[in-house]
């Protein structure tokens, strides 16, 4: 025999799961119409800087969660102020989604319709000082689609260090490339 009480609470868990499930589709169709205006012509891309340990990466997992309505954690995460788990410019086309993360047909054709138009997230190694030179040069070519993707900060800082700060832009990465 079934008590009640067991009941009911599946049926509450039920209920609150359609709930959170329309709630999303709403916000994917919101999304959708952000996406499609007419004034936006081109994808923007945001990148995100901080230290080591300000959660960069996790607000990445956090959006991937909020557009594919499951967690999902394609950015590594370290654990507090003293570990850094990423090491290179890690790009996030389309806000790190794809068509596969969405969970059900009526996002599947939503979640298709918006992805071409979603942001490109850049995410830097987390620095302890943003306002020098090196790093900005850095930026500058990550944002301009000079680096390839998956080129590390390590490897550019040791390349600027060989040569000289603005060597990397006027000689190395001096072609920009749109994939990138």
């Amino acid at each position: 025999m079934t008590d009640t009480g067991d009941i009911n609470e599946m049926e509450a868990e039920t209920t609150e799961h359609e709930e959170i499930r329309r709630e999303n589709e709403q916000l994917l169709e919101e999304i959708a119409g952000l996406c499609n205006r007419r004034d936006k012509t081109d994808v923007e891309k945001i990148l995100l800087l901080g230290k080591i340990g300000a959660g960069k990466s996790s607000i990445i997992n956090t959006i991937i969660k909020a557009l594919s309505g499951k967690y999902i954690p394609k950015a590594k995460v370290g654990k507090g102020s003293t570990q850094s788990k990423t090491f290179t410019l890690e790009r996030y086309t389309s806000c790190g989604v794809n068509a596969e993360d969405t969970g059900n047909v009526e996002e599947l054709h939503i979640a298709e319709e918006i992805l071409p138009h979603l942001p490109t997230i850049f995410d830097v190694a987390g620095k302890d000082n943003i306002d020098n030179e090196d790093l900005q040069e850095i930026l500058e070519l990550l944002i301009g689609g000079h680096i390839p993707p998956g080129t590390s900060i390590e490897y550019l800082e040791e390349l600027q260090k060989e040569h000289k700060v603005g060597s990397l832009k006027e000689t190395i990465f001096k072609k920009s490339r749109p994939e990138w």
